[in-house]
């Protein structure tokens, strides 16, 4: 953790700054100089046809940047926006996952690796020894743990999220969807998952796909509450396609697949929204899915079902009686035992807010553009100091310094980004 430092940006954006720009990046040689700035910028795509905020972590898969909810959001809600272009990996439309001078959407140049957050000193990849050097890490590029992804839009239980490493992600998140483009060398000779043609309700294996697929799931209980040593615990997950009748399943299944971006028309764009309400949560994307065409994809998933619940579900204490709380133990490791206690007591509370981006300091390396983010309350819900109207973007300084489907709610208010708004963010900031 000494061989760097991390800089980090945050800045609110749109009317009365409802929503939150957080940036991280990597001084690798700690001079004070970042080496690869992450980037948010408004970009006009399609001959000025259409703006877009493009996220850019500048071929630095230690960077991050996500836009987040600066508040938490009400009790029921509508998060939604369109997402124009996505390249965090995947394969061309030649079917290589070699191409522009990179490898699954990550640049040639250097060691890419998971340093220094491994993924437990017993898995494969690596020695497990913390004091190897940098690029003999687990890498993140090929390999046993390679793969790339995106963070189409998540549900997390904490306030003020910012970029860092994935680990502490797969334990704080509650639904998501996201996208998994795992290396040929990490699906190997298995099938690397399923991924579900909602057409024909059949699933196809995930090594036949362009590794650029949606994955639409929800967070459970960890795996286990005590990891063996050596090994690291997260939430479990529970993937809902068409082809499992949009019941959560363990197993990575995604519920489509999306289209080469050079196949896509000029205005077409992705939307994912999630919803919640008094009962559960709802997942939705839209688009032209490869093997399927136009289509929506909408789960509405309870907060408990047969005994299992969502991740930390509820935002306040009264929708929660404290039966799944337990003590998270990690015992018997090389360097210490440690007992978490009290993971989901009685009388907890867990706002959601809302995560679009690139959320690891250890993974993912690529960029995307996206536009009109819109928060749907209901009228009958309070919304301290937020408006149905638009405003432009300020820009801010950049000086260094050190399976029942629910509706979305009636009388809706709307917050977004303003279309006519234009700015060049670069992240840079106290360490």
């Amino acid at each position: 953790l000494d061989s760097f430092h991390t800089y980090r940006k945050e800045f609110k954006i749109g009317k009365e700054g409802w929503l939150t720009a957080s940036l991280s990046a990597r001084d690798w040689d700690k001079d004070g100089v970042i080496e690869n700035k992450p980037i948010l910028k408004i970009e006009t795509l399609h001959d000025k046809q259409q703006q877009v905020l493009t996220i850019d972590v500048n071929n630095d898969h230690t960077g991050g940047a996500i836009l987040r909810s600066t508040n938490a959001l009400p009790d029921e809600y509508r998060i939604e926006y369109k997402l124009f272009m996505l390249d965090f990996g995947g394969t061309n439309r030649d079917g290589s996952i070699e191409y522009d001078g990179r490898i699954n959407g990550y640049s040639e140049e250097g060691c890419k690796t998971q340093h220094p957050w491994g993924e437990g000193s017993n898995s494969r990849g690596w020695s497990g020894d913390a004091s190897e050097p940098y690029c003999n890490w687990q890498s993140v590029r090929e390999g046993p743990y390679g793969y790339n992804g995106f963070h189409f839009l998540s549900i997390v239980d904490f306030p003020d999220p910012a970029p860092r490493n994935n680990h502490f992600w797969h334990y704080r998140r509650k639904v998501l969807m996201d996208s998994f483009s795992q290396h040929p060398d990490r699906v190997g000779d298995s099938s690397g998952g399923k991924v579900c043609n909602a057409e024909t309700g059949e699933y196809y294996d995930y090594r036949d796909s362009s590794f650029r697929t949606v994955n639409m799931w929800v967070s459970g209980l960890p795996g286990t509450w005590q990891p063996n040593p050596g090994g690291l615990t997260g939430s479990s997950q529970w993937f809902i396609t068409s082809c499992n009748g949009g019941v959560a399943t363990r197993g990575i299944q995604s519920a489509a697949e999306l289209q080469q971006p050079e196949l896509l028309l000029p205005n077409e764009y992705y939307s994912f929204a999630i919803e919640r309400n008094s009962s559960g949560y709802t997942l939705e994307a839209s688009g032209n899915f490869a093997r399927v065409g136009e289509k929506t994809l909408r789960f509405f998933r309870p907060f408990v079902v047969n005994g299992k619940p969502i991740w930390h579900y509820n935002v306040k204490p009264s929708e929660y009686q404290g039966q799944f709380n337990h003590d998270l133990k990690q015992l018997n490791w090389a360097y210490g035992s440690t007992v978490f206690e009290d993971q989901w007591p009685a009388g907890s509370a867990y706002p959601d807010y809302f995560v679009i981006g690139d959320l690891y300091t250890n993974v993912y390396e690529g960029k995307a553009s996206l536009a009109d983010i819109r928060l749907f309350v209901s009228s009958t819900l309070s919304s301290p100091t937020l408006s149905p109207t638009k405003a432009a973007l300020p820009i801010p300084s950049t000086g260094l310094s050190s399976s029942t489907p629910t509706k979305a709610p009636k009388d809706q208010k709307t917050l977004s980004l303003d279309d006519d708004a234009v700015a060049f963010l670069i992240a840079h900031g106290h360490r």
